[in-house]
């Protein structure tokens, strides 16, 4: 997979966790990924939403 791939899973991923409403434990035990990891996603992908 290559990096832009791997950002828009990941961005894909984000966007699904914030519309659920669910909290973080619950939401990644449901997708099979650790909180951790999603957490990680959130600090990588962080301000690359918004306009430069």
């Amino acid at each position: 997979m290559t990096q832009a791939e791997l950002r828009e899973v990941s961005s894909t991923r984000i966007n699904d966790y914030r519309a659920s409403g669910e909290r973080v434990a619950t939401w990644c035990e449901r997708h099979q990924v650790t909180p951790r990891q999603l957490w990680y996603w959130m600090r990588k992908l962080k301000g690359e939403d918004e306009p430069k």
